[in-house]
């Protein structure tokens, strides 16, 4: 813990006035034109200290990735209570994925942690600690790579009513490696609560006239949230029949109305419709 430099201000003016009344010295003009050496001993830990700075620097700043990658799922971590190691728990429950690598990373990233808060430095190997630094900075990114948007499932409702699967629990657009994907979980009956399927957004792309080059529409390059926007104000509903999301999210009864609204037998649109009418 730090003292705000404020509390610093007042300890000292309080010094100050304590030894004037105890020796009827004042003290704070000899500050302006003292000067203090450094031992040598001090100045060969500053590199020491440095490192252990930066290392903690990239420990806050990945746990506040996974803070961040939970808020926008709608998971609302509690900061009081979530350890480090919870919070990448949760992380990989979201994630079909071989995390065995990564979760020795984080122990030890805990355990370097532990051991600088608690007053125990000497244990730790300077060198590693600069290691674990760089390691952590690239499992932020790595983590920004698998981001996730809110659930748009009652937006969909909104726009499209009954025709919108009502088993369907959860939409979302999901960045993995570096791909665009919309995710959409349903409850089952049985033995499996749950059924998530995943469609590639990248053959998607960005025609509008005047550009000269087709773009993807769902760049991984912008955040998940972003890609969820962007569905909603560029993928209108003859565009979500022809590749194919219509299957994944609406009813036969549905997707055969929403087809007869924006005529696609013939494969011409009646025009730009956003929402069923």
């Amino acid at each position: 813990m730090v003292p705000e430099k404020h509390c610093l201000e007042g300890l000292r003016l309080a010094a100050l006035e304590v030894f004037k009344c105890l020796y009827q010295v004042d003290v704070e003009p000899l500050f302006k034109h003292a000067t203090v050496a450094k031992p040598v001993s001090e100045k060969q830990e500053d590199s020491k200290i440095t490192r252990q700075t930066l290392f903690l620097q990239s420990y806050i700043n990945f746990e506040q990735t996974l803070k961040n990658w939970a808020w926008r799922l709608g998971l609302r971590p509690d900061s009081r209570a979530e350890t480090l190691l919870s919070l990448w728990k949760r992380f990989k429950s979201h994630y079909d994925a071989d995390f065995a690598e990564l979760d020795q990373r984080v122990e030890r990233a805990q355990f370097v942690r532990n051991s600088l808060v608690h007053g125990r430095p000497e244990t730790l190997d300077e060198e590693r600690v600069v290691k674990l630094s760089q390691e952590l900075d690239m499992l932020s990114k790595y983590i920004l790579t698998y981001g996730s948007s809110s659930n748009i499932v009652e937006s969909l409702r909104d726009r499209y009513g009954d025709w919108v699967k009502p088993d369907i629990t959860d939409v979302r657009i999901i960045h993995k490696d570096q791909v665009a994907w919309l995710e959409v979980t349903t409850n089952k009956q049985g033995i499996f609560d749950e059924e998530t399927k995943r469609m590639r957004l990248d053959f998607i792309v960005d025609t509008d006239e005047g550009k000269k080059f087709d773009n993807p529409l769902f760049s991984p390059e912008t955040n998940a949230q972003e890609s969820a926007d962007r569905f909603f104000d560029d993928m209108d509903l003859y565009s979500i029949l022809m590749v194919g999301i219509g299957d994944l999210i609406f009813t036969e009864q549905g997707e055969a109305a929403a087809s007869m609204l924006c005529e696609t037998s013939d494969g011409k649109p009646r025009g730009t419709i956003t929402r069923r009418l």
